[in-house]
């Protein structure tokens, strides 16, 4: 087992393969890069591409930034307020 997260190694080796070592926000970079104009969210009230997602991304996190939000913290998101940010 690795002392990390507990989960033995075989495992892991098994599942690397379906899900790479990648984020969600290395999966958004590359939406953007070859899809910019293509619908990422439609949420009934909204649509974003996922340049416009980005965008809206980079906000959050800046504002995390200001805030001073530290690795550990966790973010809330109000699915009932929408992504009017």
């Amino acid at each position: 087992m690795t002392e990390t997260n507990h989960v033995p190694l075989k495992t892991l080796q098994k599942y690397e393969k379906v899900w790479p070592n990648t984020t969600i926000l290395d999966y958004l970079n590359q939406c953007v890069e070859n899809s910019p104009s293509k619908e990422a969210v439609i949420d009934g009230r909204s649509r974003y591409t996922y340049s416009e997602l980005y965008k809206k991304v980079e906000r959050v996190a800046l504002g995390c930034i200001t805030m001073a939000f530290e690795k550990a913290m966790s973010l809330v998101f109000n699915y009932q307020i929408g992504m009017n940010l």
